[in-house]
């Protein structure tokens, strides 16, 4: 039988600093008893006695980690259903797995540190798995929950010591991928969406784009539930809040989806998602305001506007702009244009009339943009307004070469659909674990606005 070393005492790689944050309530592993073995393991392999199975052992360590986590994913899945007559079987294989790995480990001369931490890792699964299973034997209540996170934390961690990616779900089918956003109708979104199926094409993979009209946190939410409940074998989540999201991503994490985010992200405080490919929103805030700064005079009264609110993306960037304007003691209005530019214009010229002042409109995103330069257009020509923003459209591109909008800030959306794909093919085929990425802050002016309009209307930008 196995020995007990030394404990798990550091963090061994991303993978297990992901699971770690989707598991902040995580239990301790099971004491071991005066034997060196975790009592739950004792449970585990008495329950076996009289038990007529007798699984494969894997050859190499290669495999032994493939075949835990072939049994890992059964057992979740059958517990997720609710079906513990079908977690028994997988029960029974895991644990003549598990007492093999240290050995593979040795064969395969894994470095001694790197075999003691596998060791402490295997030691915790046994336990986690024994108390699942002398529970069943004895007819009582298994509750897998006490200890998904734990498993989860360590099977990648032996993933990670090991060397080897976890395993894809299904071998006979390509991954299925969902993409799950607010708004996801807006124009904004199509050169993501193009992104998007572009990779899955590239990494044959299977994309779906999901999601709500608007933007209510709730019931995206019940969107990534669904995804889950369709057992997705990864989401890709706009985080458009920095903690409705908390909950839901650990119900995807603990239900061994891996999730990265998308054109938003929370840099700041990230829940438990794999990573996150996003525009850094309050540098890039910062960018726009310096950039125009001094086109604008000290003490000068200008109109911020968002499309919606209580999105976190928006109001990142509201706040880099203002943080850049106090120090020119600038003022502000901020109003909310809505997410159809044609109306917001309206609204934008009504706030403009009311406020005389003001000559200067700057803006967060894509609709509110559009709308402020539209409202100059129509209402205030040639009176010396103009405007600034967020994102990229034909019209906003169209109002920038008519110098109506002095500069609109690229987040490079396409890539935003794109490397989100590639993240998590790589992740779930090979255990390649990604890093964040900022997808850019690229100030559009008038002079590259031709080039820029060809590419948008291949859905590029």
């Amino acid at each position: 039988m196995i020995q007990l070393r030394t404990a798990l005492t550091a963090t061994v790689c991303l993978s297990v600093v992901f699971c770690l944050s989707g598991c902040r309530e995580a239990q301790q592993a099971t004491p071991a008893k005066s034997d060196g073995h975790p009592a739950a393991a004792h449970a585990h392999a008495d329950a076996h006695t009289g038990h007529d199975h007798a699984p494969t052992r894997p050859s190499d360590l290669s495999s032994g980690v493939a075949a835990l986590d072939q049994h890992y994913r059964a057992i979740r899945e059958a517990f997720m259903r609710h079906d513990t007559d079908d977690a028994h079987g997988p029960l029974h294989a895991v644990g003549g797995v598990l007492e093999a790995l240290p050995e593979l480990a040795q064969a395969a001369e894994l470095p001694a540190d790197i075999a003691e931490k596998l060791q402490a890792s295997v030691d915790i699964m046994f336990a986690a798995y024994g108390s699942i299973d002398e529970a069943l034997h004895h007819g009582q209540p298994a509750d897998y929950e006490a200890v998904a996170c734990q498993l989860c934390e360590q099977m990648a961690a032996i993933r990670a010591l090991a060397g080897s990616p976890p395993a894809a779900p299904q071998t006979d089918r390509p991954l299925r991928l969902a993409f799950v956003t607010c708004c996801q109708h807006a124009p904004f979104f199509e050169p993501v969406r193009k992104g998007m199926q572009d990779a899955a094409a590239k990494m044959g993979v299977d994309c779906v784009w999901m999601g709500i009209d608007g933007v209510d946190m709730q019931a995206q939410a019940e969107v990534v539930r669904q995804a889950i409940r369709d057992r997705y074998d990864g989401i890709a989540l706009n985080l458009v809040d920095p903690e409705a999201f908390d909950a839901v991503v650990d119900e995807a994490v603990q239900a061994g989806i891996p999730v990265v985010g998308f054109n938003t992200d929370d840099h700041a405080t990230p829940n438990a998602r794999l990573s996150g490919v996003s525009q850094r929103l309050y540098e890039a805030g910062r960018a726009l305001a310096t950039h125009v700064a001094a086109d604008i005079p000290d003490g000068a009264h200008v109109l911020m506007t968002m499309h919606d609110e209580g999105v976190s993306s928006l109001q990142d960037r509201l706040r880099g702009l203002q943080d850049v304007l106090q120090e020119k003691n600038v003022r502000w209005t901020v109003c909310i244009s809505g997410n159809d530019p044609a109306a917001g214009a309206e609204i934008i010229a009504a706030e403009l009339r009311k406020e005389p002042d003001i000559r200067i409109v700057l803006s967060t995103g894509q609709a509110d943009t559009e709308a402020a330069g539209r409202a100059i257009e129509a209402a205030f020509a040639g009176q010396g307004y103009w405007a600034a923003g967020f994102d990229l459209s034909p019209t906003t591109l169209r109002l920038i070469k008519a110098q109506h909008i002095r500069c609109t800030v690229d987040q490079q959306p396409y890539i935003q659909g794109f490397l989100p794909v590639i993240q998590l093919t790589l992740y779930l085929r090979y255990g390649i674990v990604p890093g964040s990425m900022d997808s850019g802050a690229a100030i559009i002016t008038a002079e590259e606005v031709d080039r820029v309009l060809e590419l948008t209307e291949q859905k590029y930008r």
